[in-house]
């Protein structure tokens, strides 16, 4: 079975040339998960032909950093000849919203898009998501917006992670978190942790990851500014790496 992680999207929240928007594919033998959806993911996808091939897309929060993309994707799928459902999980708050994106952008089956393929929306809670005989996925609760809950600030706001979980392996996406106390209990002996890089101590990571034998680290959604310290960092660790878009690696 081959199980390949391909970052497609290791910008952040501000926009540079060359690192799109949040988004990660995920290979597990032959079926192709994307996690989160940033601008850009649409091109990669064309260009690693996988249009046919995503049965689901799981997005972890609704930032624009990590959602813009879905509309390009869902287009070019459409373009492409998709006829099979495809199935979309994200906080729930944003399936009203994104459903009526959907139709104002004639994406939908009740627009000028007659050959529209069914997009089905699924909110995502902290528990299992989806499980077949190759792979599951499970979402936890993250603590992204932690700090505008305790200020008083929109507590409807939620973020996730995923596990996704083989006979074999476990691939951890954080998404975005503030704190590594989220997902610590996440970190396994047999697992693979895709990181962000924007709003924790990338050290404190390694140093926890290095702790729990985890098998490796791979940091993504990184500062520019911070870009050289996390590649000094990571090569010292011997257990880290810090994503490019396009890269791939087996977990």
């Amino acid at each position: 079975m081959t199980n390949k992680l391909i970052t497609i999207g290791t910008g952040n929240g501000f926009a540079v040339r060359g690192k799109g928007g949040s988004a990660h594919l995920v290979q597990v033998d032959g079926e192709f998960l994307l996690f989160d959806c940033g601008e850009g993911a649409a091109g990669w996808l064309n260009h690693l032909h996988v249009l046919h091939r995503i049965k689901r897309i799981f997005i972890s929060h609704l930032h624009a950093d990590h959602t813009t993309g879905l509309f390009m994707v869902l287009q070019n799928m459409m373009l492409a000849g998709r006829c099979e459902p495809l199935e979309v999980y994200m906080p729930e708050d944003g399936i009203e919203p994104f459903s009526r994106m959907q139709e104002a952008v004639y994406l939908s089956r009740n627009s000028t898009s007659t050959d529209m393929f069914e997009v089905i929306y699924l909110p995502v809670s902290a528990s299992l998501l989806f499980k077949d005989d190759n792979c599951s996925v499970r979402a936890w609760l993250s603590d992204h917006f932690i700090n505008d809950r305790n200020n008083g600030g929109t507590s409807w706001r939620f973020s996730y992670g995923f596990t996704v979980e083989t006979a074999a392996s476990r691939l951890v996406y954080t998404g975005d978190v503030s704190t590594i106390d989220c997902f610590r209990d996440e970190m396994t002996p047999d697992s693979t942790i895709l990181c962000e890089a924007m709003h924790i101590e990338p050290a404190t990571a390694v140093e926890a990851a290095r702790e729990r034998k985890v098998r490796q680290v791979v940091f993504t959604h990184v500062d520019p500014p911070r870009a050289g310290q996390i590649e000094q960092l990571c090569r010292g660790s011997g257990i880290a790496v810090a994503a490019v878009d396009g890269l791939e690696i087996n977990w």
